[in-house]
């Protein structure tokens, strides 16, 4: 089994010891940061598979370092905040819905947490070949477009215009199940070449979505790849 690469980034030895027995049931290879300049470098240099952020950092704001790791990382990591219990609110004003945040105070509601997070995002996000309806905003205009290929990372759509790579764009996915749409935020980063249907497509990497956004989206795949979904 391929192992996953997380980076701790932060030094508190209590989040250290909670995490310690996570890590030792998982597929993980662990490297603690304590720098935030260093740790961005680092992210910077190969794929990862996770983030945990310490609240407060060494140095600086944790809002502009996830930020910073958002728009530089290689690959498509996910990113998770660990703070202090009293903490939260001012915290949650700070860095809005973007990442998730867990509390570190308890450790039977934090563990359990931090474990789902590993088994959320695999090494390598296997893709749902489906034709989903998507509505897509951009710049204050919306149209409505088509799945291709879908992952718990990103999504390739059939549209009848493209946007520019590096666009920045918010997606609302209609799911078979027929509740809400699950919404998420993402940058267009290919034009994939128009086949002899004349179709455009679009690849698009997820960026933004909340924690209920990405468990959605982690069942129905899981469900759909099973067999169990058409």
């Amino acid at each position: 089994m391929e192992r996953q690469k997380i980076v701790v980034v932060g030094r508190d030895g209590k989040i250290l010891e909670q995490l310690e027995d996570i890590f030792a049931q998982s597929a993980v290879d662990v490297q603690v940061v304590e720098d935030p300049q260093n740790a961005l470098s680092l992210i910077a240099s190969f794929p990862l598979e996770l983030v945990l952020v310490e609240h407060p950092l060494p140095e600086g704001s944790v809002a502009e370092f996830v930020a910073e790791v958002s728009e530089n990382a290689t690959g498509d990591p996910r990113i998770v905040v660990l703070a202090d219990e009293n903490e939260l609110a001012g915290l949650l004003e700070a860095i809005g819905d973007r990442f998730p945040v867990i509390g570190f105070d308890e450790p039977a509601s934090f563990q359990p947490r931090v474990a789902a997070h590993l088994r959320q995002w695999p090494v390598r996000p296997r893709r749902l070949m489906v034709r989903l309806q998507v509505r897509l905003g951009e710049g204050g205009v919306d149209r409505l477009a088509q799945t291709e290929n879908l992952s718990e990372s990103g999504v390739l759509i059939r549209t009848s215009g493209q946007l520019p790579v590096g666009s920045k764009v918010d997606l609302e996915l209609s799911l078979p199940e027929g509740s809400d749409p699950v919404r998420v935020s993402g940058k267009v980063v290919r034009h994939a070449e128009t086949g002899s249907d004349g179709i455009l497509r679009m690849g698009i990497v997820f960026d933004r979505l909340t924690t209920e956004a990405a468990q959605r989206l982690h069942e129905y795949l899981e469900r759909s790849l099973a067999g169990s979904v058409t």
